[in-house]
């Protein structure tokens, strides 16, 4: 097949073609962009609308009696937690009693049986712990007892003359200060 068109206007034809696309892409990038306008301007309007009732909800709050009522109770609140502040906040009790425990728990020999252990606070680094229970034998409340003397966080460990009237199934209370 023979190309009777000169070079000349073969270029001006493929450069007339590569315009009309770039045209028609322009085009239709338009159209699309159009296109979505039209699609979103009504979720745009809503939204819009949305804001302007909650601003105008909002500014009617503010200027309301229960606005004021909230702003008042709020700064009676930071005055409350202020003048609380000036109270020494107590040590956590659960860790008190479970140090007690853990020490009791290490010196007690096999046959004695605790009941209860109670905690009295007297001062603020000093408590009175009670412990209650049954033991064995003597000789076994007696070791308790000798084990509770030479614990570093126990002191003044008494036990009542009484507790040793009975030979077996001794009913005791032991009081001590722990450090």
């Amino acid at each position: 097949m023979i190309n009777l068109i000169p070079e000349q206007q073969k270029k001006e034809i493929q450069k007339e073609y590569y315009m009309h696309c770039v045209y028609y892409a322009l085009v239709l990038i338009a159209m699309l962009a159009l296109a979505t306008c039209i699609i979103l301007a009504p979720s745009y309007i809503l939204s819009l609308s949305k804001r302007n009732a909650a601003q105008f909800e909002i500014t009617s709050l503010k200027q309301g009696e229960t606005f004021a009522l909230a702003q008042e109770l709020k700064s009676t609140i930071q005055t409350i937690n202020e003048k609380l502040s000036i109270f020494p906040k107590k040590p956590v009790l659960s860790s008190v009693v479970s140090e007690v425990v853990y020490e009791v728990e290490k010196v007690l020999p096999q046959g004695i049986t605790l009941v209860s252990i109670r905690i009295l606070s007297d001062v603020e680094k000093t408590r009175t712990v009670e412990v209650s229970g049954t033991s064995n034998t003597r000789d076994t409340l007696l070791s308790f007892v000798k084990k509770l003397e030479t614990t570093e966080r126990f002191s003044n460990v008494v036990l009542p003359v009484s507790s040793y009237a009975k030979g077996t199934n001794i009913p005791f209370t032991v009081s001590f200060t722990q450090k």
